[in-house]
């Protein structure tokens, strides 16, 4: 997923969110979402145009004309105080909203394995999406605490808020943070899952044992395998739009921009 950015409606001549799924099951996160549309419109000045129509032209460009030099470069938009800080916090409650929709997603890439034939196996496959979907815990939790900092800047927060929930998160998310932290520093994840992946693959694959059943006793346990986490992942994601569901309630921090 890209990062959210504005797109200009061609016939209102208006910005704004390019962000899946905005309008979720969180009404909190709607109201908010709502009245970050309406910030939009007040930032949206000749210069702010400018800088979109340079950013959309250059991605949009072959690679030619970047080496070239013949499409101009965007660069940074710098905005003027008091949007500039207004900025940060929007933009990083919607980086927040996008790294649980990526944690949202891995329900779906449990499901599939679209490597058949290809050198990657099932066993890896498995390894690979539950080492990404524990990673994606830190980045929520790294997410909240950009948040909370630039909630902390507004007044809207203060030191102790900001560390009540993130020791809550950890709290809740310990397992997942613990095994990405494993994962990442010490060694590979594995479970007994995965080790019955690895071994019935072996399996299946011994000249004495090809023709007795191995390669579907394989098979049933990666189905099995991929049900469990694509349910476990929907399950942990919902508990995870509960705490972006408490930061979206604090909605008295939209008071800070300025409505058209």
């Amino acid at each position: 997923m890209s990062k959210p950015i504005l797109f200009r409606n061609r016939r209102q001549g208006k910005y704004h969110v390019n962000m899946p799924h905005a309008n979720d099951d969180l009404p909190n996160k709607r109201i908010l979402m709502a009245r970050i549309s309406t910030w939009i419109e007040t930032i949206s000045v000749p210069e702010f145009h400018e800088y979109k129509r340079r950013h959309i032209r250059y991605a949009l460009a072959d690679d030619f004309e970047r080496e070239h030099g013949s499409v101009e470069t965007y660069g940074d938009f710098l905005f003027p105080e008091p949007i500039k800080q207004q900025h940060e916090l929007i933009m990083s409650f919607l980086f927040l909203s996008q790294a649980t929709e990526i944690l949202q997603q891995t329900e779906y890439y449990f499901r599939r394995y679209p490597f058949s034939n290809l050198p990657v196996s099932r066993e890896d496959h498995a390894r690979n999406m539950c080492e990404f979907y524990f990673s994606q815990f830190y980045v929520v939790e790294n997410r909240i605490k950009e948040v909370m900092k630039h909630l902390k800047a507004f007044g809207m927060a203060n030191t102790n808020d900001v560390g009540k929930i993130v020791r809550q998160f950890q709290k809740e998310f310990d397992q997942e943070l613990r095994m990405r932290n494993r994962a990442i520093h010490h060694e590979p994840f594995d479970d007994p899952d995965l080790d019955r992946l690895l071994i019935t693959k072996v399996m299946s694959t011994s000249p004495d044992l090809s023709d007795k059943g191995w390669d579907r006793e394989h098979l049933h346990h990666y189905r099995k395998f991929a049900s469990s986490w694509s349910k476990r992942a929907r399950r942990r994601t919902a508990d995870v739009k509960v705490f972006l569901a408490r930061i979206s309630h604090r909605d008295e921090c939209i008071g800070v921009l300025k409505e058209g």
